[in-house]
This record gives C-alpha cells, sequence and structure tokens, in this order.
C-alpha cells in the first residue's frame, strides 16, 4: 500500500488523540487526504493495524497547537470547534496547506481520530 508524493513536499506533525507522542509525516501538497491515510497507516503499522483507512478521520487544526501543549489536545471538541477542519478523503492537501503556506515548527497540525474515540 505504498504511496507516491505527488506535488510539493509538506512535513505535518500529527497527534492520535490518546497518544502523547507526535510523530511526523511527509507527503506531497498534490496527493489527496485518502494517501495521508494510507501513508499513516504505513508509518505506523502496530497502531493502526486493525484499522481501516476509512475508518480513520483526520482533523487539521487551523492555529497548530504547540508541541508543548500537547495535554490540551486530548481534551478537544473535533465536532463544532472553530478551530479545527475535517479533511475530506477526495480533497488535496493543497486545498488545506495552499504553496505558499508553510507549517509551524515544533507544533502539532493534524489530530488523529480513530473510530469509537
Amino acid at each position: 500500500m505504498s504511496v507516491v508524493i505527488s506535488g510539493t513536499p509538506i512535513a505535518l506533525f500529527c497527534l492520535v488523540r490518546e497518544s502523547k507522542a507526535p510523530f511526523k509525516i511527509t507527503l506531497g501538497r498534490d496527493n489527496d487526504v485518502s494517501d495521508f491515510k494510507k501513508i499513516i497507516k504505513n508509518e505506523k503499522p502496530n497502531d493502526f493495524a486493525k484499522i481501516d483507512i476509512d475508518n480513520i478521520k483526520l482533523w487539521k487544526l487551523n492555529e497548530p497547537v504547540s508541541s508543548e501543549n500537547i495535554e490540551e489536545l486530548r481534551e478537544i471538541t473535533l465536532q463544532d470547534n472553530e478551530n479545527v477542519t475535517l479533511l475530506i478523503e477526495t480533497n488535496d492537501i493543497v486545498d488545506y496547506w495552499t504553496e505558499d503556506q508553510t507549517p509551524l515548527k515544533k507544533s502539532i497540525h493534524v489530530i488523529v481520530e480513530l473510530p469509537g474515540k
């Protein structure tokens, strides 16, 4: 299930809500969100072993949160929250992070929501 990086590379730090450690994913801005999920599953095969990618939700933090403040992300309400945007499978990464937008360093950019959590 390998994914070819398509377009300008972008590095994003992700956090599974139940986890304490963020992880970095590098993908292309022309990849779609479905590719993003496949890359996450490939990078974290043990954590996502029994989870289908269509059951994973990715939420963009519109205002990235410093990696020093990870605790506040565990309690965040994802639905009806102005600081998060649900990433839609068919959209490209560039729809959320434009070519002229550089993700903040030392910050969490995406929350990974697992099914039933």
